[in-house]
């Protein structure tokens, strides 16, 4: 879907507000509708214009495009797994995307998505704790839900769990999210 679940907006937001980067540079893979980035709008930018954050998405699914995406300095329309670029992120959203690539290539996005990374930055995903079955959504083929990650194989990549996925929400869903930290030196 073009949006993701309700229950991890808190933690993410809070992830960022802790870190609060300024100028930053924002990257939002699978942006949907562009929630996230409305809110690194307001709370990075602090709702004022012009925007100092300079502000990317990546969506495969153009159909998603809407008014919000005018937030963003630039959305790319393509394959996220196909993305590549040199700028160097502050901060990276991999929110409700995980789930819906082969594991190896989210292993590939995830490591690509590493080294993009600037010192001190962060890189937050988001994804179902358990396999819920989805198959196409709104005519978009990207919306099949192909695998499932535990903590442990996220933990084995570098990431700090900031929810375990073990008590559902107010909807059912169990959610797993997890933070990177780039604490190398270069």
């Amino acid at each position: 879907m073009p949006i993701g679940a309700y229950s991890e907006i808190s933690p993410i937001v809070k992830q960022f507000i802790k870190k609060r980067p300024r100028p930053a540079v924002v990257l939002d893979l699978g942006c949907g509708m562009g929630l996230y980035g409305a809110l690194v709008r307001q709370y990075i930018d602090m709702g004022v214009q012009p925007f100092k954050t300079k502000l990317h998405g990546v969506e495969g699914f153009e159909k998603y495009r809407n008014p919000t995406w005018s937030l963003y300095d630039e959305v790319f329309v393509g394959d996220i797994v196909e993305f590549r670029n040199s700028t160097k992120y502050d901060l990276v959203f991999l929110n409700d995307v995980l789930e819906h690539l082969p594991k190896a290539d989210g292993l590939a996005v995830i490591t690509r998505v590493q080294s993009w990374l600037n010192e001190g930055g962060i890189f937050i995903i988001s994804t179902p704790a358990i396999h819920q079955e989805q198959g196409v959504a709104h005519g978009n083929e990207f919306e099949i839900h192909r695998c499932v990650w535990s903590a442990k194989e996220l933990e084995q990549l570098g990431f700090e769990i900031i929810k375990d996925g073990v008590e559902p929400d107010e909807y059912g869903n169990l959610m797993l999210t997890a933070k990177y930290l780039n604490s190398s030196t270069g």
